[in-house]
């Protein structure tokens, strides 16, 4: 396992996207994407998981690797003129918990607890799986294309920032996961269902549990 370095850290909340997707405002990665640890779950209610006060360095350093990203098809709430304060995504929406729930557990923790996790379609807007298809088959045959490869450029980035060398891209969600294996497909990946159409915790648990298996057994904490 590679952790990650405090210039890994710092360069994913200061480069700005802008270059390669004029759209993104001077947004950075930090403003798109997260880590899978949350705050200790100690209310009754589901505010934990939205508590990023210990998103920091110093909370964080020493905590995050790169063995393992976590890919979402898209941001599913909010606007792009509407950025994320740094390693919020993730972690402010209403569902959220169960991903936190899920990653928490022991023996999934061990593995999944302190990646990366991101979208693979950045700066669109926010949408369902159909009328992100919708949109991207209005574009002309150009612009789609130009679009996906921005796409794959930022996410080849971001590995590239993290200092991956094989990590496990692993889609949250089908339509992440065909994407994945359609534009990053020299890269080991794996599907699991979006933790939004998890309908029992036990069973999504199941899921990351199987995905853990993928991960090289060098990799793994003892």
């Amino acid at each position: 396992m590679t952790l990650v370095t405090r210039e890994a850290f710092d360069t994913l909340a200061s480069e700005t996207l802008t270059e390669t997707v004029p759209w993104l405002r001077n947004q950075t990665f930090a403003q798109i994407g997260s880590w899978t640890t949350w705050a200790e779950q100690t209310t009754g209610d589901t505010s934990w998981s939205r508590d990023t006060s210990a998103m920091t360095w110093g909370d964080l350093g020493g905590r995050l690797h790169n063995r393992v990203v976590f890919v979402t098809l898209n941001k599913g709430s909010g606007t792009v003129q509407d950025p994320a304060a740094d390693w919020a995504s993730f972690h402010s929406g209403t569902h959220d918990y169960l991903l936190a729930e899920a990653i928490g557990q022991p023996g999934i923790q061990e593995v999944f607890g302190g990646a990366y996790i991101t979208d693979f379609f950045k700066g669109l807007p926010p949408s369902t799986t159909g009328s992100l298809n919708l949109l991207l088959d209005s574009l002309s045959a150009i612009a789609q294309a130009r679009t996906v490869q921005a796409m794959e450029a930022l996410l080849e980035r971001e590995l590239h920032i993290l200092g991956c060398e094989r990590p496990l891209l692993i889609g949250v969600g089908r339509d992440a996961e065909r994407w994945l294996r359609k534009r990053m497909n020299s890269f080991r990946v794996v599907g699991i269902s979006h933790y939004e159409d998890v309908e029992c915790p036990d069973a999504y648990a199941r899921e990351l549990k199987r995905a853990a298996m993928f991960v090289s057994s060098r990799t793994v904490r003892a």
